[in-house]
Order: structure tokens, then C-alpha cells, then sequence
């Protein structure tokens, strides 16, 4: 041990992360760490300072060996919980707050992160009495109420949301956090004019990206219902405006998802489906892919089939990308590398991609599994590949109605979604991605249904009972009781989180059309996508 030297790597890798050599930096710090690893304050330092770093591997090496030399101190649970909750180790990092509640019962920010952390797992009833126990020994800070406000508005808990409104609104009625939900929920309750009421209180704040984001997103909702479209596009203009804003990162982002798109377009199918992984019996091991553009149908469509006896669906867990990566670091590189591999080799990718299904899937043999990821439309030729049998439903909406939604949208924002934040990028990616379904149905040979939401919103029994025929499964009545099965399932992850709980209605196939003006410019672009599935313009 050597806390001179550790001094001077320190210095050096504070010196690297200044001049933006982030890799570089990160292995000072850890070198430094080892120099001194019998200091908790130092690791402390170095372990926030490769959290920070966006690090959460390393950073976690740091707090576990933190751990080790003072068991006793809440801040390597706190930081090891942190960084171990980023990984998605939920179990683990629920572990490390816990621990830490009970070194230092009573701590505020303890009860936050167990909250969240909580919610994050599933386990929606911990993470509410997390926060109800901090209101009972009277720690609890005012966002707290927005807190779990917030999460009863994305489960569907309204009357609980009502409740909770009343009682933070009054202890802190000029939260512009609580106005907003408040907005929400009245929205919901179909008191547009209140819900605008509210809405109109809050006070922008040009530096709060996220507090604006969300309230221009709502504003553009109650205009819309209102049939005030300009106000609502200037709102959801604005709203992407500070979504970008919050991100920092729109050029390197989608130009990284579009370089991929265009090796797909170089590749040659000739012979693509030759050589392909060998067909395992049983439904347990042939996914159906449900697949389309975001904003297509595709959430509505994965909870109808969930309520059905014989299928279980797993919503975006990003199943297919996991595997995606062993072609990456095993065969030389994804995409082009696929097209040489043998069956064997196939067959491995087969059985990785099964496995960690496994994981997400509560039923077993005899249950179909429904793998829900709107943009697989980019990898029909890799399901073609390691699923030769699978089927696929491509979810379609009308291409204008489609943008305008995505457009619409208050997402999370990761590569795909920066995409959305003004109709230029959002048709034109569009049109990316929906020209490789064309090009795959040309050059390639597999087994699809097209599921038309305008169909499904004008007879829903009839289409639905069309696409369990497709799937060559028994009529299962439940399946349209999907309203129902969606409120009790809980958390929807997709920002479709407050329509498919409620029953399908007709509203949305043609509202596109009270904004053909801000789209008329686009309308060249999409005019081929509406021809090839069959929608007028």
C-alpha cells in the first residue's frame, strides 16, 4: 500500500477526465483504489467519482471492497446499492439498502433509493409502504407525495392518486411537480378544463428539462382534446424541445442506430435462409415476435395476447439483443458475421437466447411466449436465422397517424426515441425502418401476419379472434377481458400506460388528420409506406 502513489494517480485521472480521456481516467482511479484500499474515505471518493463517470462495474468493485474493510458504514451500502440498482441487480441492491436502514434506521435518503429500487423489482407494495413508513416517522420531505403520486398515475391507481393529490396539495399547493400530476389525473378523469386549470399554474422553469418536458407533453394532450391543434403542436413542440435539451446527446446517438441500419442495407440474402438453427418441439421453444414501429398498437396488441391462457408475454425486456451481443464478441461482428455461421453455431445462439427467456417467464412447457419489441422489425433476418419456424405479427397503423404519435410522445429517451423529437427525424427514421420490412418480405421467405389497428378499434372480437387463428391456438374467452388483466398486471413500461387499461376506442385512427398541415411537408416520405400497406392519404 501506497497512499503517495495513490495520491498521484488520483491526480492523474482527475487530470485525464478533464481532458476527455474518460477509459483512461477510470484506470488511474482504480489503480489509486488499490494503492489505498484501506481508506473509506478515499474509496468513497473514488467510488462517486466512477459512479459519476458512468462506470457502474468499477464503481462497484470500489463499494464492495468499502464494504469489506467498514462494515459498519451506510455509505458503501448506499453507493453499492446505487450502482448495483443501475446494473438492474435489483434483489442485491434492495439488499444493501435494507442493510443500510437498519445500520441507520430513520435515514431520509435510505427510504428513497429502497422506494425506488422497490418499484424498480416489482415489488410495488414495498416500495409504497417505504414511503408511507418515512410519512409515519415524520422524515419524509415534500417530494416525497410526488413520489409516489407519480407512481400511482403509471399503475393506474387513480383513486388512490385522487387521495394523495388532495393531501400534497394542500401541504405544498404551489408544487409544480403536483400540478402537473394533478393535470394528469384530472385528464384521466375526463375534466379536461380543470386538468388545464392546473396545468396553467405551473411556472416554467427554463434550467428543470424534465419538469417542462412533462408539462408541455401533457399541455398537448388537453389541447388535442380540447380541438385546439395548434396550441397543441406549439405544446409538444416545445416539450421535444426540452426533451433534447435533457438529453445531450441526440447527434451520436441515432447517428450510431442509423449506421446500423445501413450495414443492413448493404447485406446480400441470397441464400439466407439455407442454413439455419435446427426447430426444437414444443411451443416453449418457438417465440412469436410481435414487432412494428413504436406507437403502432403493438403494447395494445401484447395485452390482449397476455390475457390469453395458452401465451405469456414478455413487454421490451430487449431479449433478442443479449444474444445479438454473442455474434458481436464471439463471431467477429454483427450483422454480416450471421450469414456464415453453421447450424451448430446457430443452434448455440438458439439455446442462449431460450435461456435467459427462462428467466422472464413465470409458466412452462406448453405456453407460447410472446417476445414484444417494436423495433425487431430491423431483425426478421436474424429471428429468420436462429427461429426458423417462429411467427411473426407486424403491428401496422396508419404511417401518418404513426409519426404524429411518436411525435406526440413524452419517452424515455434512449438511441430510437432521440429520433422523435420533431417530424423531420421522426418520418425519416420512419421511413428507414419500415423500407427494411419491405426490402425483408422481398428477399426473404417467413411466416408473418400484419395486424391493422384501425381493424382491431372497429371490430375488436373479430380481428382477435382472426389473429388466434393465425397463432393455431383454442379461443380463450378471457382474452377480451384484457382491460381487466392489464389494470392488475400493474406497471406498463411503455408510455401506452394509461390507454390500454382502458376499453379500445376509435379516437386516435384519424387525428392525424387535424394536423395535416404541420405534416403536409412530410407527406412525400410516408406516401410509399401508405401504399404498401394499403392506407389512403
Amino acid at each position: 500500500m501506497n497512499s503517495i502513489l495513490a495520491t498521484e494517480l488520483f491526480q492523474k485521472g482527475m487530470t485525464a477526465g478533464q481532458q476527455g480521456r474518460q477509459d483512461q481516467a477510470a484506470d488511474f482511479f482504480m489503480k489509486a483504489a488499490e494503492q489505498n484500499s484501506t481508506d473509506p474515505a478515499f474509496l468513497m471518493k473514488v467510488g462517486e467519482i466512477l459512479e459519476n463517470m458512468q462506470k457502474p462495474n468499477m464503481a462497484a468493485n470500489i463499494y464492495n471492497n468499502l464494504i469489506k474493510i467498514n462494515p459498519q458504514g451506510v455509505a458503501g451500502y448506499l453507493g453499492f446499492g446505487r450502482v448495483l440498482a443501475q446494473l438492474g441487480n435489483y434483489k442485491s441492491a434492495i439488499s444493501c439498502f435494507e442493510h443500510a436502514n437498519k445500520l441507520q434506521p430513520g435515514e431520509k435518503t435510505t427510504y428513497a433509493r429502497l422506494c425506488k429500487v422497490y418499484w424498480a423489482a416489482g415489488e410495488n407494495e414495498k416500495g409504497i409502504a417505504a414511503i408511507k413508513e418515512a410519512f409515519r416517522l415524520g422524515i419524509a420531505p415534500e417530494f416525497y407525495y410526488y413520489y409516489l403520486a407519480d407512481h400511482y398515475e403509471k399503475n393506474n391507481r387513480l383513486e388512490e392518486l385522487g387521495e394523495l393529490l388532495k393531501k400534497g396539495l394542500s401541504v405544498c399547493p404551489e408544487d409544480h411537480s403536483m400540478l402537473i400530476l394533478s393535470g394528469a389525473y384530472y385528464f384521466r378523469q375526463g375534466d379536461t378544463q380543470k386538468a388545464l386549470e392546473n396545468l396553467l399554474k405551473v411556472k416554467v422553469n427554463t434550467e428543470n428539462y424534465g419538469l417542462n418536458l412533462r408539462l408541455y407533453f401533457e399541455l398537448g394532450r388537453v389541447y388535442d382534446k380540447l380541438g385546439k391543434y395548434q396550441e397543441a403542436f406549439d405544446s409538444y413542440t416545445l416539450g421535444n424541445k426540452f426533451s433534447k435539451a435533457a438529453a445531450q446527446l441526440k447527434q451520436k446517438s441515432t447517428e450510431k442506430g442509423r449506421k446500423f441500419i445501413k450495414n443492413i442495407e448493404g447485406m446480400n440474402f441470397t441464400g439466407w435462409d439455407k442454413v439455419t438453427a435446427d426447430t426444437l418441439e414444443g411451443p416453449e421453444n418457438n417465440p412469436i415476435f410481435l414487432v412494428g414501429f413504436p406507437r403502432s398498437g403493438t403494447t395494445l396488441l401484447n395485452r390482449i395476447l397476455d390475457s390469453h391462457k395458452d401465451i405469456e408475454c414478455v413487454e421490451e425486456e430487449r431479449l433478442l439483443f443479449a444474444t445479438k451481443s454473442v455474434v458481436t464478441t464471439k463471431y467477429g461482428g454483427y450483422f454480416h458475421a450471421l450469414k456464415d455461421l453453421s447450424s451448430e453455431q446457430l443452434n448455440e445462439l438458439r439455446d442462449h437466447y431460450l435461456e435467459r427467456a427462462k428467466k422472464f417467464k413465470k409458466s412452462g412447457k406448453g405456453i407460447y411466449l410472446v417476445d414484444k419489441f417494436p423495433l425487431y422489425v430491423v431483425e426478421i433476418p436474424f429471428i429468420k436465422k436462429i427461429f426458423p419456424q417462429s411467427k411473426i405479427i407486424l403491428a401496422l397503423r396508419h404511417p401518418c397517424a404513426c409519426t404524429l404519435s411518436c411525435f406526440m410522445q413524452n419517452f424515455d429517451l434512449n438511441q430510437a426515441m432521440l429520433n422523435f423529437l420533431n417530424l423531420d427525424d421522426t418520418t425519416s427514421y420512419y421511413a428507414e425502418i419500415m423500407s427494411h420490412w419491405v426490402l425483408f418480405r422481398k428477399e426473404l421467405d417467413f411466416d408473418y401476419y400484419p395486424f391493422l389497428y384501425e381493424k382491431l378499434v372497429k371490430d375488436p372480437e373479430k380481428e382477435i379472434r382472426k389473429l388466434v387463428s393465425y397463432l393455431e391456438l383454442d379461443w380463450d374467452p378471457d382474452i377480451m377481458n384484457f382491460t381487466q388483466k392489464a389494470k392488475a398486471k400493474g406497471r406498463i413500461k411503455t408510455p401506452s400506460y394509461y390507454q390500454v387499461v382502458k376499453p379500445i376506442y376509435q379516437d386516435s385512427t384519424d387525428r392525424w388528420r387535424n394536423y395535416e398541415k404541420q405534416l403536409a411537408p412530410y407527406l412525400d416520405r410516408l406516401k410509399p409506406f401508405c401504399d404498401a400497406f394499403g392506407y389512403p392519404i
